[in-house]
């Protein structure tokens, strides 16, 4: 049966990196999907506040280099999505060589805590800074700036755009690789 969809009732949300929540409303339903702080921010909860299968789902993706998004449907949970992105080839030796050269790495991302804390770990950067906005990567790249560093930045999305053009040296990667599934 084919569904025809009214667009008229139809209001998206389009994502922010800045208030990392979408969705959209449709004929009086509400559909969002986000970080598991923006959407508990969404829910007028703090995230200790959240059901405790919930929260040890959530932590079991953070603790794996996954990024849990909670998904609603009328400000009721109905899912956990597991984003993954995967370790580009052959970074782990660039980050020895960089260390080898004294070139400071530092990992600034809009991950929480607990996946950033893996990543850098498995990729041998000892400073990190997560849940990062765009804002926060700009500030980090123009105070580093204030204090004589000659800044490179590398990112690979949007979010990541104001502090790639702040930076002496900028660049992106093409192709980005996700998985991910419905938990």
């Amino acid at each position: 049966k084919e569904i025809i969809i009214d667009e008229t009732q139809y209001k998206p949300l389009p994502f922010s990196s800045s208030e990392p929540i979408s969705g959209c409303d449709y004929n009086g339903i509400e559909v969002r999907k986000g970080s598991v702080r923006s959407i508990a921010h969404y829910l007028n909860k703090s995230i200790a506040d959240l059901p405790e299968n919930i929260l040890l789902l959530t932590k079991q993706i953070a603790t794996t280099h996954g990024t849990p998004l909670l998904l609603t449907v009328d400000k009721r949970i109905i899912g956990i999505i597991h984003l993954r992105d995967r370790f580009r080839k052959g970074i782990m030796k660039q980050i020895e060589k960089f260390h080898a050269d004294n070139i400071r790495t530092i990992l600034i991302t809009g991950d929480n805590s607990i996946t950033a804390k893996y990543v850098a770990q498995k990729v041998g950067i000892e400073e990190l800074h997560s849940e990062a906005t765009p804002e926060k990567k700009l500030e980090l790249v123009r105070t580093l700036q204030q204090q004589g560093y000659v800044v490179a930045m590398c990112g690979d999305g949007l979010n990541d755009a104001l502090a790639i053009a702040q930076a002496v040296i900028g660049f992106t990667f093409e192709e980005e690789i996700y998985e991910n599934t419905m938990i």
